[in-house]
């Protein structure tokens, strides 16, 4: 089982929970069927995450406030989710797209359904949560740390991978155009003839509106650097996105910081506060 954590001062201890059936199951009562599945390590391989992907069940999420059990989720996908208590008889599917309004959890999954980051938002409030120790969370965040270079380069990626679908279809779109119409025969397809079908038109009176006599024929002559920008929008946008996805990635990690140092200060303030009342 791996849970994130956070100790809120206001909201309390908050959880995010990634396993398997059986580990659920553990825990108590759980919708699902257990089957059998093999733990795949934090510092596994892409090869053996992907093998341990295919052999596996689905994973499942689950979050928890103050040791209650709020949503159940059929398998982690990155999105907003909502703190609000919404149990089902089964596991919910696709509710991850939170209003921004009120309190959530922002979550990152990779395309495996493992937890890449977690955190909780609250308005311009972000707070990461802990991941556990031994997770690909762990090493992900270690890595950050450690790095300047990383800090950057995993949020930017993180963006990529969200507009990367524009970017795949911009780049192996005309290959697989290619290949595909060299592999597949080229059939003609006969002719069919439909017969005629003449529908009745009801006759409506016509009406006459008076229309302003405008000249659009206005020249604008965009600079080149503009027009280099529309013919190849589809390749840069993607990027920007990708840009701005990470610039804010490495705000929420410094917000995070600030605001947890604020909360440690907080309880030593409230903790020397206390022992100079005992005295």
């Amino acid at each position: 089982m791996e849970t994130w954590r956070l100790e809120h001062p206001e909201v309390g201890t908050i959880e995010v929970q990634r396993g398997y059936d059986a580990e659920f199951a553990e825990l108590g009562e759980w919708p699902k069927k257990a089957k059998d599945f093999t733990p795949v390590p934090g510092d596994a391989s892409l090869p053996k995450r992907l093998q341990l992907w295919r052999k596996n069940p689905s994973p499942r999420l689950q979050i928890v406030v103050n040791g209650q059990v709020r949503s159940r989720h059929d398998r982690p996908r990155a999105g907003r989710y909502s703190l609000k208590k919404k149990i089902e008889k089964d596991l919910t599917l696709f509710e991850n797209s939170a209003s921004r309004s009120k309190p959530y959890l922002d979550i990152q999954a990779s395309p495996f359904g493992e937890l890449l980051d977690v955190y909780y938002r609250d308005g311009e409030e972000a707070v990461a949560l802990d991941p556990p120790q031994g997770s690909l969370g762990e090493k992900r965040r270690r890595a950050m740390e450690d790095s300047s270079f990383k800090r950057v380069l995993y949020p930017l990626l993180g963006g990529l991978g969200k507009s990367g679908w524009a970017i795949g279809v911009i780049v192996l779109g005309p290959i697989i155009s290619r290949v595909l119409s060299r592999l597949l025969p080229d059939w003609e397809l006969p002719d069919i003839n439909l017969p005629d079908i003449a529908l009745p038109v009801p006759e409506l009176p016509q009406i006459e509106l008076p229309v302003p006599n405008i000249d659009f024929n206005i020249d604008i002559d965009p600079p080149d650097w503009l027009v280099i920008l529309m013919d190849y929008s589809k390749v840069w946008v993607p990027i920007i996105i990708a840009i701005v996805v990470g610039i804010q990635a490495v705000r929420n990690a410094k917000k995070s910081a600030e605001k947890k140092q604020q909360w440690q200060q907080g309880d030593a303030y409230a903790d020397e506060h206390e022992d100079s009342r005992r005295d």
